[in-house]
C-alpha cells in the first residue's frame, strides 16, 4: 500500500488523546514525520512509543501548554531543529467547559478558552507560517459544528469554533499568494474521552451517550480514526481545496431537529411536552400512511392537526397525573397515540 504523507513533517497540536490522536495516528500509518504535543506527559508518552514500534512513519511527542506563546514557539523551533522543515500544521488543542448559561458565566472564563481555542491556533499559524511557504505546505484548523448551528448553554465554546471556520476563511485568502491552503474540519459527535466525560456529569451518562448517537442521520457518533482520515484527506489529497469548512458530523445538521417546545416550566409544561412526543409519533404515522401525490393535504400546521383531532376533546390544556389527560376523556398517552395514528392521510399528508 502507497503511503500518501510519506516523509512528509506535520505538527499536531492536542495530539495524545481523542480526535488529535486520531490525527496523530493517520498521519504516521501513512509515513509521516509528526510532531505532537499536549499538556499532559503520561499519555502522550505512551501513544510515542505505540506508534513509532508500528510505523512506518514516526512520532516525537513534546510536552506543551498551547495557551501560552513561549511554548508555542518553543514546539515549532524544536520541530525544524528536529526536521528543517514543515509541510503541515493541525490546530486541534481546544476544551470543551461544562455547558453554563450565559448568565454564569464569566468575563475571565470566557477569556481563558478564547486563549486556548482561538489564539493559541492564530499563534501556531502565524509561528510556521514562514516554514511552510518554504513548502508550499498546508494548515488544518479542528473547528466544530456547532460554530455553525449553534449550541445550547456553551455560547463561549461556540465562539471560539465559529471564529475558528472564521479565521480559516481569512488566512485561506492571504496565503494563497504563497501558495498555503488552510482548510478547517468541523466535526459533530466524535467519541472521545471528552465526550465521555461531559456526559458523566449528567444524570444519566449511558442516556446522554445514546442521544448523542441518535443526532446523527447515521445513528452512530464519529470515530478518532475517520477524524484522522479527514485530516490526511485535506493535507494529502485534497490539493485544490482551500478555505474550507469540511463537516465530518455524520449528517447532524440534517433535517429538522426537534427544539426546545414554547414553555417547560410552570403549569402548561406537561401540554408541551406531551405536544411535543406526540408530534413525533405523528411523524411516525405520516410514513405509515404512504398518502398519494394527487392527494389534497389539509394546510394546517401539525401542532394544528393534533390540537384540532386529538387534543382539545380530550385534554384541558395541561397533562394530568402519570400519563392521563384531564378535562373530558381519561384516555392514557398510548390511547391517544392510538388515535393519532388513525388521522386520515390527508390531515398527516403535509406534516412537518
Amino acid at each position: 500500500m502507497s503511503l500518501r504523507y510519506h516523509n512528509k513533517v506535520v505538527i499536531v497540536t492536542g495530539g495524545s488523546k481523542g480526535i488529535g490522536r486520531g490525527i496523530v495516528r493517520a498521519f504516521v500509518e501513512n509515513g509521516a514525520k509528526v510532531v505532537f504535543c499536549a499538556r499532559g506527559g503520561p499519555a502522550g508518552e505512551a501513544l510515542e512509543e505505540e506508534l513509532n514500534s508500528a510505523g512506518p512513519g514516526s512520532c516525537k511527542f513534546i510536552k506543551c501548554d498551547m495557551s501560552k506563546e513561549e511554548e508555542i514557539k518553543m514546539l515549532i523551533s524544536v520541530t525544524v531543529q528536529l526536521y528543517g522543515h514543515i509541510d503541515c500544521l493541525v490546530n486541534n488543542a481546544g476544551w470543551h467547559p461544562p455547558h453554563k448559561a450565559t448568565d454564569e458565566t464569566t468575563a475571565e472564563e470566557f477569556r481563558e478558552l478564547l486563549n486556548l481555542n482561538l489564539i493559541s491556533y492564530f499563534l501556531a499559524s502565524k509561528i510556521a507560517l514562514p516554514y511552510l511557504r518554504q513548502h508550499q505546505g498546508n494548515i488544518i484548523n479542528v473547528s466544530s459544528l456547532v460554530g455553525t448551528i449553534g449550541q445550547k448553554d456553551a455560547a463561549p465554546y461556540v465562539a471560539t469554533k465559529g471564529a475558528i471556520i472564521a479565521m480559516t476563511k481569512a488566512m485561506a485568502v492571504d496565503e494563497s499568494r504563497c501558495n498555503v491552503r488552510v482548510n478547517c474540519i468541523s466535526p459533530g459527535n466524535v467519541m472521545t474521552p471528552l465526550w465521555e466525560e461531559l456526559a458523566a456529569q449528567t444524570p444519566d451518562a449511558a442516556e446522554a451517550i445514546r442521544v448523542g448517537e441518535n443526532a446523527q442521520l447515521m445513528g452512530r457518533m464519529g470515530t478518532e480514526a475517520e477524524c484522522g482520515l479527514a485530516a490526511l484527506y485535506l493535507a494529502a489529497d485534497a490539493t485544490f481545496c482551500t478555505g474550507i469548512d469540511l463537516l465530518l458530523s455524520g449528517g447532524a445538521e440534517l433535517n429538522y431537529g426537534f427544539k426546545s417546545p414554547p414553555c417547560t416550566t410552570g403549569s402548561d409544561a406537561p401540554f408541551f411536552l406531551w405536544l411535543t412526543a406526540t408530534r413525533q409519533l405523528l411523524q411516525g404515522c405520516r410514513s405509515h400512511h404512504r398518502t398519494q401525490p394527487s392527494m389534497q393535504a389539509e394546510a394546517r400546521p401539525i401542532h394544528a392537526v393534533v390540537w384540532q383531532t386529538v387534543l382539545r376533546p380530550h385534554a384541558d390544556h395541561q397533562l394530568v397525573g402519570e400519563g392521563r389527560l384531564g378535562g373530558s376523556g381519561d384516555q392514557t398517552l398510548s390511547e391517544l397515540v392510538t388515535a393519532s395514528c388513525n388521522l386520515s392521510p390527508a390531515l398527516l399528508h403535509r406534516a412537518v
